[in-house]
């Protein structure tokens, strides 16, 4: 005998994370129903500070920092 479907079946009952313009999954969940992106355009300082030339050609300047 075969167990019913129900029986084998997971659920997800929690989630956390860190996201780029979400500090929680609440706020990502709203950020994603306005359509709020999380990625933006990066300052010349930012790529600096991750040891990157900003003036590098061809670098997309387009990142999703996490805060912390």
């Amino acid at each position: 005998m075969t167990e019913p479907a129900h029986e084998s079946a997971v659920a997800l009952v929690g989630m956390a994370g860190r996201f780029p313009g979400a500090a929680d999954v609440e706020q990502l969940r709203r950020n994603l129903a306005a359509g709020i992106p999380g990625l933006r355009d990066l300052t010349g300082d930012e790529l600096a500070a991750a040891g990157v030339d900003p003036a590098t050609p061809g670098h997309v300047r387009v990142g999703g920092p996490v805060a912390g």
